[in-house]
């Protein structure tokens, strides 16, 4: 991992959501595919007027190499989801990274310890922030905008999360779903198995 690549967690204040979204311009810049979002409607989404978070709670993470932000995820906690399916699980979203492993590897590695400390044992997404927003991680269909309320990425993201250090990876049709089955607390457990298709 390089010597100046590091992870910071933002506050969730009006500075710090500004600066979690400005990640994604600098992911998708050259991208002709790509919709940017609107930002008003997103920085309401992280907000704490969002009901959502009567429940729920999140913690934001950029990537930093040579001062510059390079990546960014967002690590969920709901409450109503773990009481209703007697889980305990959290959820990650907002991911954004280059193509390069080690910022993928330390974004979910700050996501997993954090879910650790909260005391869950899986790690669910994307979720941003939850199912009845975007979520799932775009796998084929990378020629064409992406369409109101489904997610746009890279096609290497479904590496990124399928590789060492990140969750196991699930492919289920045109957005894949990404679930760990191993301890949030342990950050030494084998990497993933590669990722298998669940399309009927």
């Amino acid at each position: 991992m390089s010597a100046d690549l590091r992870v910071i967690e933002l506050p969730r204040d009006r500075a710090g959501v500004s600066r979690f979204l400005r990640v994604p311009y600098t992911i998708y810049r050259g991208d002709p595919c790509w919709v940017a979002p609107i930002l008003s409607d997103r920085k309401k989404v992280l907000s704490d007027s969002n009901p959502f978070f009567a429940h729920a709670r999140m913690a934001l993470w950029v990537a930093v190499r040579g001062g510059r932000d390079v990546g960014s995820i967002a690590g969920i906690v709901d409450d109503h989801h773990n009481a209703r399916h007697r889980e305990r699980t959290a959820f990650f979203g907002f991911f954004e990274s280059p193509n390069d492993p080690a910022v993928s590897q330390l974004l979910f590695g700050a996501v997993r310890a954090w879910a650790g400390r909260a005391g869950m044992i899986r790690l669910l997404g994307p979720m941003n922030p939850s199912i009845n927003e975007e979520c799932g991680l775009l796998v084929e269909g990378f020629d064409t905008p992406p369409v109101l309320m489904m997610t746009y990425n890279p096609p290497y993201y479904a590496d990124l999360c399928a590789g060492p250090g990140s969750p196991r990876a699930r492919i289920c049709g045109r957005t894949g779903f990404l679930s760990t089955i191993r301890s949030c607390a342990d950050s030494s457990a084998s990497p993933p198995a590669s990722s298998s298709a669940c399309r009927k």
